[in-house]
């Protein structure tokens, strides 16, 4: 517990994951789920390209890490399915 505890601070500092938006959190999974692909990821999630684009910018905001970047979006997903588990 202990070590997952410090990789979720170390990837989200002190944010608090659970004071966002479910719905900011379930479309960036959608969005690294489709590739990174902002068109694929707009389709899957029946929104708008530039809602998409909104809430992945409000992520970056949020929690510092772009996840239009492998490396960044990486790191949200693992962080986020630690918190689920």
């Amino acid at each position: 517990h202990l070590i997952k505890k410090q990789f979720i601070e170390m990837i989200f500092g002190s944010v608090d994951i659970s004071n966002i938006d479910k719905e900011i959190i379930t479309t960036a999974i959608g969005f690294i789920q489709s590739d990174l692909n902002v068109s694929k990821a707009s389709r899957k999630l029946y929104i708008h390209r530039n809602t998409l684009l909104y809430r992945i910018d409000k992520i970056k905001q949020l929690v510092d890490l772009d996840i239009k970047k492998f490396e960044d979006a990486q790191l949200f997903y693992i962080g986020i399915k630690l918190l689920k588990y």
